[in-house]
């Protein structure tokens, strides 16, 4: 009777261990349900379902991670997804630099009438402001090419909010658009949550990496993906 007793015993064993390996990486049932509805829009192999507009930086594929490097000269630089119809969504990424530089995270965007021949108008729309210098806005709002800074982190009372950036590793980045209210998140760190009620607001458009026109940087992004709301 003692085989039987041993191998029971090592079962449970092997079924602990799995448990506490299941805790360590987040798998149990209610996280594992947590991105339910959430669909990629990067495939982690190309950039099939984007386009670059604007500058002179390049967009690449590397380790399953969207990579954009600055060009020489402006204006700046999008890879913007083909679709541009989002609306209420929740946009979830994780992104890190390489080389130090500004960037940000284009939504609900579009592009202005050509001029002096362009083939294409500029980009404008809202922004999830990459902010690695000593400012820190990072995840504070702008708007592209039209408002400008809608939510800036300035002054005392965003010094935690500049705090939640990363600046060697991964961050976690979340951009909820219900009608006219925005909200952003960093790290777990509630950031913007304001309501639009200029006539000027935009209620859809497309996603943008940006690349900033101006001295050598480098943006990784991963794991892209959206739920999309009320589309029942």
């Amino acid at each position: 009777m003692k085989a039987p007793c041993s191998r029971l015993r090592l079962e449970r064993l092997w079924l602990i261990a799995l448990l506490a390996v299941c805790l360590s990486q987040g798998c149990t049932t209610k996280q594992a349900g947590a991105d339910d509805g959430f669909v990629p829009i990067f495939d982690g192999m190309t950039l099939e379902g984007w386009r670059v507009v604007g500058g002179n930086a390049t967009y690449r594929v590397e380790g399953g991670h969207i990579v954009g490097t600055s060009g020489k000269g402006g204006p700046n630089t999008f890879l913007r997804t083909l679709r541009d119809d989002y609306e209420d969504f929740d946009f979830r990424c994780q992104f890190k630099w390489d080389i130090p530089g500004n960037s940000g995270i284009q939504f609900r965007s579009a592009h202005k009438p050509p001029q002096n021949n362009q083939a294409e108008g500029r980009v404008f729309g809202y922004q999830y402001e990459m902010d690695q210098s000593e400012r820190a806005w990072t995840a504070g709002l702008h708007e592209e090419s039209r408002r400008g800074w809608m939510v800036a982190l300035k002054g005392e009372e965003n010094a935690t909010k500049r705090q939640a950036v990363k600046l060697d590793g991964w961050n976690d980045m979340v951009i909820r658009c219900e009608g006219r209210r925005i909200q952003t998140w960093l790290n777990g760190v509630p950031i913007v949550d304001t309501t639009d009620e200029s006539e000027d607001a935009l209620q859809s458009g497309f996603f943008g990496l940006q690349i900033h026109w101006g001295e050598l940087s480098q943006v990784r992004w991963r794991d892209l993906r959206v739920k999309e709301l009320n589309t029942d």
